[in-house]
């Protein structure tokens, strides 16, 4: 009528099978946070089409927040305006009309590209003074 002891069972100390319970979920969802970031690169990489033709020559930054960058698109360069929400056209250069339009020249200038040529340029351009 009475249970005894024997008869109850023992569950023994929650410990070492819990925590491998712990650690083997834990495993499992840190793989799928990673094959997942994973396929999301690989999926970025299809739009990078796009991306390649365009190239940063240079920037220089006007204030806390804004910039003018200095873009190759291959057939145009263009003077843009980057700002806090906004993005704005400064001004299209015609082919032919800096000296960064050869290959050779394009990364040679991106490379030593300095905040000088940016003032020269707005100022050329009617932009800043």
């Amino acid at each position: 009528m009475f249970a005894s002891p024997e008869l109850t069972g023992a569950a023994g100390a929650p410990g070492i099978g819990s925590l491998t319970e712990v650690l083997v979920s834990l495993a499992v969802v840190l793989a799928v946070i990673f094959v997942v970031a994973a396929i999301i690169r690989r999926m970025r990489g299809f739009t990078a089409g796009a991306a390649a033709r365009i190239r940063v020559l240079g920037e220089l930054s006007l204030g806390p927040k804004e910039r003018a960058v200095l873009i190759d698109t291959g057939s145009v360069q263009m003077l843009i305006g980057v700002a806090p929400g906004r993005v704005s056209t400064l001004h299209v250069f015609a082919p032919g009309s800096l000296p960064l339009d050869s290959p050779s020249a394009s990364t040679h200038a991106a490379a030593t590209a300095s905040p000088a040529m940016f003032r020269e340029l707005m100022q050329r351009f009617g932009g800043a003074r």
